[in-house]
């Protein structure tokens, strides 16, 4: 007969990591005190947070969903973790996301696996060759922006699926919309009609720049995107990103595997049980180090797109904010405040103005608290009231202070 396994008190403190960092397919739930990193939404041009607004966002999801696109049921079936939401059509036609029941304010909202997710990491993100071969050389990809970085790769992901090939994120990307209604495509005649200096020079510059980073990038390669192409996914990648301190996923399996280590020296006296443990903490300090240290002393960023939490609309009172979980490898949103059943869920896009709203999403918003007016002639401004002012004027009175 075998002889009993007898557990040494040593072992204790190794099984309970053993049991804490089991892998994700055991039945163990992973403790919500385990760290996040905080995260913005961020289509800006300083790429910092940006907002849709309740009864004009419909522009942005409308007419988002192909007829035989299931979005709630892909997500179920990839480990989206949303039981407390589901899409819902509000007034107008708008696409959103609702309470099925009773939400209390820091509940977890959603959780969405990282690698259902589309993101570059850091300013020179590795190139992926595979996934964009054709379409972008490696050099043009060096000097790309995040934003159009991200375009390439929905670019790819759309390619996919329109090529009939397999995309694990196919039902997302039909869910995406097939236009925005924003400035970029409006006639000269209509963006001068709005009267607007500030952002009449803003849809400009924007125009410049795109065309200029769409010529690279079709100079570099054999099978570039199409102009419209390009574009329309440069509008997607500002206007669904987010984007904030990068943190490595922590390998759990390592953990599991280190506990077991420990756990079997202990029992069978591989090496005394001060070395063991001593070594096994040096493993876990570099491991945390190197996931959620080490990015923020580098200052990495990373710009994600994460299908599901896109589907959610913006109110500016709103404080929600979408959060990393390293041991859970998911992107989450969490609620800043209670929410009633069928009632619409909020995140907030930051504080943006209203130019930049209808710039990168195409509508404004009603009494935004971050509004401001550009102006860009001052002595034209101030013409009717002060009627022989010019701008030599106003600079020599600048310079007298």
């Amino acid at each position: 007969m075998a002889s009993p396994l007898h557990l040494s008190t040593h072992m204790i403190p190794a099984l309970a990591v053993l049991l804490l960092l089991l892998p994700a397919s055991a039945a163990f739930h992973v403790p919500s005190f385990l760290p996040r990193s905080s995260l913005s939404l961020h289509p800006s041009p300083s790429a910092s947070p940006l907002l849709p607004s309740r009864s004009t966002s419909a522009a942005r999801r409308g007419g988002a969903f192909a007829a035989r696109c299931d979005l709630a049921g892909w997500a179920k079936d990839n480990g989206v973790q949303a039981g407390v939401l589901e899409l819902a059509t509000f007034e107008g036609g708008l696409r959103g996301m609702k309470a099925r029941k009773a939400v209390e304010s820091g509940q977890d909202l959603i959780a969405v696996p990282d690698d259902l997710a589309i993101r570059v990491i850091g300013d020179t993100p590795s190139y992926p060759s595979k996934t964009l071969v054709d379409m972008c050389s490696k050099d043009a990809w060096k000097v790309l922006p995040w934003y159009a970085r991200l375009a390439l790769l929905i670019v790819a992901e759309q390619r996919m699926v329109s090529g009939g090939e397999e995309c694990k994120r196919e039902e997302w990307v039909q869910a995406l919309p097939k236009s925005l209604p924003t400035p970029l495509h409006w006639s000269d005649d209509q963006l001068m009609a709005v009267g607007y200096q500030g952002l009449i020079n803003s849809v400009r510059a924007q125009r410049s720049k795109w065309r200029s980073l769409y010529d690279s990038v079709k100079r570099s390669a054999s099978k570039p995107p199409s102009e419209s192409e390009f574009y329309h996914a440069c509008e997607l990648a500002r206007s669904r990103a987010f984007s904030g301190e990068y943190t490595a996923p922590l390998p759990k399996e390592q953990f599991f595997l280190l506990g077991l280590l420990i756990a079997c020296s202990e029992q069978f006296n591989l090496m005394p049980g001060g070395t063991a443990f001593f070594g096994g903490a040096l493993a876990v300090a570099a491991l945390f180090a190197q996931s959620l240290v080490l990015p923020r002393i580098l200052g990495i960023q990373h710009y994600v797109v994460c299908p599901v939490i896109d589907m959610l609309n913006h109110d500016t009172a709103e404080s929600s904010e979408v959060t990393y979980a390293p041991f859970q490898k998911s992107f989450v949103v969490v609620a800043s405040k209670a929410y009633g059943r069928d009632k619409q869920v909020y995140i907030s896009y930051g504080s943006r103005s209203n130019d930049q709203l209808l710039q990168y999403y195409g509508f404004v918003e009603k009494d935004n608290p971050n509004d401001v007016y550009q102006i860009t002639d001052i002595a034209s401004a101030l013409k009717p009231f002060l009627p022989d002012v010019t701008t030599d004027k106003l600079m020599l009175e600048r310079e007298k202070g």
